[in-house]
């Protein structure tokens, strides 16, 4: 598995699918209206305790139904 690095204490270490957790990006009142908000896959340094978000993750789509798209 590929290593993360901290950008604050430099470390490096081995990212564990248990510590992972979810957090959200706050956004503004109007723009909460037009824009989703951004959900990052997370870990914390092993070394310093900094929060890393190594991705961001993707909303799910629903895949349209058969009756849907006859229209």
């Amino acid at each position: 598995m590929k290593k993360i690095r901290c950008k604050v204490c430099h470390s490096r270490f081995t990212p564990q699918k248990e510590a992972m957790y979810l957090s959200t990006e706050k956004v503004g009142t109007l723009s909460a209206l037009t824009t989703p908000s951004r959900i990052y896959e997370c870990f914390d340094c092993p070394k310093c305790g900094c929060q890393i978000a190594a991705n961001i993750r993707m909303t799910p789509v629903k895949p349209l139904d058969e009756e849907d798209s006859d229209g």
